[in-house]
């Protein structure tokens, strides 16, 4: 499939200066990895809707927290805060929380 195929197909993601600055600053990613790991949590990450109990009030909380933002996915070990294909944020999913994950997949 050619690139101009793929990218009328999904919309593209795009990338607050913001996000890229918390990507350097908590993972040491640079902007290419924080670009194929948003496609990633975007596409195939946990949505919210997904979460149930424990996880689900926690999400909840983050949810109320980030009022500016209307998608979150939980990808990996990490949490990133989307307002429609636009990427705001990003943070590392708490350890107690990481078990939940497996559970929504």
């Amino acid at each position: 499939m050619e690139k101009s195929e793929n990218s009328e197909k999904t919309p593209f993601i795009e990338i607050t200066h913001h996000a890229y600055k918390r990507a350097k600053e908590r993972y040491q990613w640079p902007a290419k990895v924080l670009d194929k790991m948003a496609e990633k949590a975007y596409f195939n990450g946990i949505k919210h809707s997904q979460a149930k109990g424990s996880f689900k009030k926690y999400l909840d909380k983050l949810w109320h927290q980030h009022k500016h933002t209307n998608n979150i996915r939980i990808y990996g070990e990490d949490i990133y805060f989307f307002t429609g294909n636009l990427l705001i944020t990003l943070y590392q999913l708490p350890n107690n929380m990481r078990k939940h994950t497996k559970r929504c997949k």
